[in-house]
């Protein structure tokens, strides 16, 4: 029951203002979480004092990987609450007497912490209510700040969320310690049972830092060498690392790694290590893996190639030992990944396909042999403008899967691709196939690059369409912040592929195709419709963020694209065509007249398909069935953005005969035939109008 509240007093006042700090510490948390949570917890944090009345002038939020810190300038910490009258449930009566023994009035005077004989009833709106009166009072910042905090950690979204011990709540990582400050006053309260002190705490060197007020607290601990300001960390490591590297040597991905730096510590001392020469000799991609992946250190270039040196981090200060200690950590990774190597190349994995099926693609699924054997058979009806080598693409989607079978990407997952590859460059197999292997990973992230090869781009697209369909066919689609096969990622992955190498496919007949293979029925449980719908949720959003298109000109064309094939490259083609041509020309008159015979026709259940030309009485008519005859062209999907533009520039040419023709044409003629005749003709005028985009989807904007 929604419950309404009027004021009766005076509007809120406030006296007195501190700053607040609120500290939580925890066990270590997973590094690529942490922005995102601490932006969560703060965002609740500020909705919740706001709500409660508690205003702030300023707010931020500070992370290191063992410590979250929310700070309010400002804020009210005593607020007086104005009298306030709060509606409750409608009036019922038993022969003419008041029933206060409802569920609705007792659950009412219960959650206002009064008795039914508390309330009042006033007529409101011509019936009655019950009221409660709040007398007016006084609200303390302290007596919402337990239940602020716990809430707002309570309310996190992430899929690793877990119950520690013996505790009720979830979070990604054990609570260890709580500080609040509100200036000099520290506040004594229990967070999740962990009472809170005047410290905060060095977990790493096992000491605490008394606190004193709000101020001082990014000063003491800093004096401690912890930074706690995230912005102040990143320009440290940043010094710290040109330092090092002294314009000699190269870093690929410099933000990231500083970013990755800045999340693993709060005590940042870097200090540069080497490694033996000889293990140069192995991949790129597997002396990445070793150093950067395994060990958090960052590996070193010159000239563009890796160098056997890197750059590592402490929270320690650096002393001989910990370089030494990292030196030596490395070498035992590097033997025995190359002992891996070694054997699988020896063992010719590409001639052992047929173990692939007792790998498991998925327990409900099958294996991912039978995974190949599908994308074989998508990938012989596949259909697109593209000149590709079928052949080849054939054969590299048989080995698709086979470096799952080596001992190399068995201890080193990221490798999938790059390490098959590798095997194929030191065997007699076609060096192609092995970059279509390692290609049709790609993108592997948000920020990586589309695969290399067309040959790549297509085994990436079926390889992730049937991954995406597989995972829907048993209903472990992504939910909120979960998503544990990535589905997300990989349907970035397709939409971006298909754009980036202007790919033009079917997306309906490739899901169709893979519910026969997967001995689905035809839009059983409408699983087909549900995965389109998925995939244009997501078209939508990357065509708006990633590729900065115009919201309301994708609308417009996505409310066309279940009247086509649904093809991800011709939807993005429209879209930048009318976008081109709106950087020339105005587009308001064809939206207006899009709008004009939507309105018209919306209603009408006009059967006839031809027009009549015998049956027209007005010049206006005679002159815009000349000009429509003229432009009228059937615009096929896929016909690309310079089409699509002079389709426009045709649009705009018919315009002003439309408007001559609905200004002399009365459409509603009271002959029938001539009224059906008229319809007919705005019914082609409207296909005409809409071939690429439903420009009635909106007004201007």
């Amino acid at each position: 029951m929604k419950l309404e509240k009027i004021l009766v007093s005076h509007s809120i006042k406030n006296n007195m203002k501190n700053d607040l700090l609120i500290e939580v510490g925890t066990e270590d948390l997973p590094f690529n979480k942490i922005n995102d949570v601490c932006e969560q917890i703060h965002n609740y944090m500020s909705a919740n004092f706001l709500n409660n009345g508690f205003k702030f002038d300023n707010s931020n939020f500070y992370y290191t990987y063992q410590r979250l810190c929310f700070y309010f300038e400002q804020i009210d910490i005593l607020i007086e609450v104005p009298e306030l009258m709060i509606r409750g449930p409608k009036v019922e009566k038993v022969s003419g007497v008041i029933n206060y023994e409802t569920n609705q009035v007792i659950g009412f005077a219960k959650k206002n912490k009064v008795s039914v004989d508390d309330l009042i009833v006033k007529e409101f709106s011509g019936s009655e209510y019950f009221f409660f009166i709040q007398p007016k009072s006084s609200k303390k910042l302290e007596d919402v700040l337990t239940e602020t905090i716990e809430g707002s950690f309570s309310k996190v979204q992430s899929h690793k969320l877990m119950k520690w011990g013996r505790e009720k709540h979830y979070f990604l990582r054990p609570i260890r310690w709580v500080l609040i400050l509100l200036d000099h006053h520290f506040v004594r309260t229990k967070i999740f049972n962990v009472e809170s002190s005047k410290n905060s705490f060095l977990a790493k060197v096992s000491g605490k830092v008394e606190v004193l007020n709000p101020q001082d607290y990014f000063e003491k601990l800093k004096n401690k060498k912890v930074l706690v300001k995230n912005i102040e960390r990143r320009e440290y490591i940043s010094k710290e690392i040109n330092k090092l590297i002294n314009e000699k040597f190269d870093i690929d991905n410099l933000e990231d790694a500083i970013e990755n730096f800045s999340n693993y510590s709060e005590t940042p001392y870097l200090f540069q290590g080497s490694y033996p020469k000889e293990y140069l000799n192995l991949p790129d991609e597997i002396i990445i893996e070793v150093i950067n992946k395994t060990q958090n250190l960052i590996p070193l270039k010159k000239d563009g190639k890796l160098i056997n040196y890197f750059i590592g981090l402490s929270e320690v200060p650096i002393n001989n030992s910990i370089i030494s200690g990292n030196e030596k950590v490395i070498i035992p990774k590097f033997k025995d990944v190359s002992f891996f190597i070694k054997k699988d190349v020896s063992d010719q994995l590409y001639n052992k396909i047929e173990e692939l099926n007792n790998i498991t693609f998925h327990k409900k699924i099958g294996s991912v042999g039978q995974k190949i054997l599908r994308l074989a058979a998508l990938e012989k009806s596949f259909v697109c403008d593209n000149n590709y080598n079928k052949d080849l693409l054939a054969k590299a989607i048989q080995l698709l899967k086979f470096d799952l079978l080596s001992q190399t990407v068995n201890e080193m997952p990221s490798l999938e691709g790059y390490f098959a590859n590798y095997l194929i460059q030191n065997s007699n197999i076609d060096k192609n196939v092995g970059q279509i292997i390692e290609d049709h990973y790609a993108p592997r992230t948000a920020i990586d690059n589309c695969p290399l090869t067309i040959e790549g781009s297509i085994a990436s697209i079926l390889d992730k369409c049937d991954t995406i369909f597989s995972i829907f066919s048993v209903n472990e689609v992504p939910t909120g912040t979960r998503d544990p096969f990535g589905i997300r990622r990989l349907t970035n992955g397709v939409i971006r592929t298909a754009i980036d190498k202007k790919i033009n496919f079917c997306l309906k007949d490739l899901l169709k195709n893979n519910a026969v293979l997967l001995g689905i029925k035809e839009n059983e449980g409408n699983l087909q419709n549900k995965v389109l719908i998925f995939f244009k949720e997501k078209l939508k959003t990357l065509i708006i963020e990633y590729y900065k298109a115009d919201e309301n000109i994708v609308n417009m064309v996505l409310s066309k694209s279940s009247e086509h094939s649904f093809d991800i490259c011709d939807i993005y083609n429209r879209t930048v065509a009318i976008e081109l041509f709106m950087q020339k020309n105005s587009i308001e008159d064809i939206m207006r007249i899009s709008k004009r015979i939507h309105n018209i026709l919306k209603n009408t259940k006009e059967n006839q398909d031809k027009i009549n030309d015998s049956l027209f009485k007005e010049n206006s008519e005679e002159i815009l069935y000349t000009s429509f005859n003229k432009l009228n062209e059937v615009i096929n999907p896929n016909s690309g953005r310079d089409k699509y533009f002079n389709y426009l520039e045709k649009l705009n040419i018919l315009n002003s005969d439309v408007d001559n023709f609905f200004e002399n044409v009365m459409i509603n003629d009271s002959d029938e035939k001539i009224k059906s005749n008229r319809l007919c003709f705005l019914k082609n005028l409207k296909k005409f109008y809409s071939q690429i985009a439903d420009f009635s989807f909106v007004t201007k904007n």
